[in-house]
């Protein structure tokens, strides 16, 4: 017995305490690992959280963000490799045919009342389908960066547009599709 048994919760906040210790340190392996550049090193994170003594249900964002870090990995040795970018099959009326290099749920978190919608990349544009519609060509966007689960896209003259994704690896994913279409 310790003192943490007679305080009420006191057990159940030093638990929680430790399991925020574990997190943070595997959440700075994983951003080391990304900073290395290198898609093993990430490849060797996915094991970590159980030698750290965590669930899959503790690490779930954690392991996310690592499984899109991963797929960011593999699309730049793809593209390293000459690969073209991926195409999705889509018949969405709004892109008038155009090749689809992106599609996945969104939402506009600077909007007040957007429900959510799809954003789709082209060749040509960037088109989001919700209760504010928004198209941009290429010609117009100045910068696109993955932001936590957010591709925040700089529009000329000097705005930015935020498209919140459902996951890590949609935004990790669509960002950099999107940031090689800018080239």
């Amino acid at each position: 017995m310790s003192i943490l048994d007679f305080l009420p919760g006191g057990r159940a906040r030093a638990e929680r305490r430790e399991m925020d210790r574990r997190l943070e340190c595997l959440r700075g392996e994983i951003e080391a690992a990304r900073q290395a550049g290198g898609r093993a090193a990430l490849d060797r994170l996915r094991t970590r959280p159980a030698e750290l003594g965590l669930s899959d249900d503790e690490a779930d964002l954690e392991l996310e963000l690592l499984e899109g870090l991963i797929e960011v990995g593999t699309l730049n040795e793809q593209a390293a490799g000459g690969a073209p970018l991926p195409v999705m099959e889509t018949n969405h009326r709004a892109l008038a045919g155009e090749p689809c290099h992106f599609a996945a749920p969104a939402s506009r978190p600077d909007i007040a009342g957007d429900g959510g919608g799809k954003l789709f990349v082209t060749p040509r544009r960037l088109v989001y389908i919700g209760s504010t519609p928004v198209t941009l060509s290429w010609a117009h966007v100045s910068a696109v960066n993955a932001m936590a689960r957010d591709i925040v896209v700089g529009a000329r003259p000097e705005r930015h547009l935020v498209f919140r994704c459902n996951s890590y690896v949609d935004a990790l994913r669509g960002a950099w599709i999107a940031s090689r279409l800018l080239k």
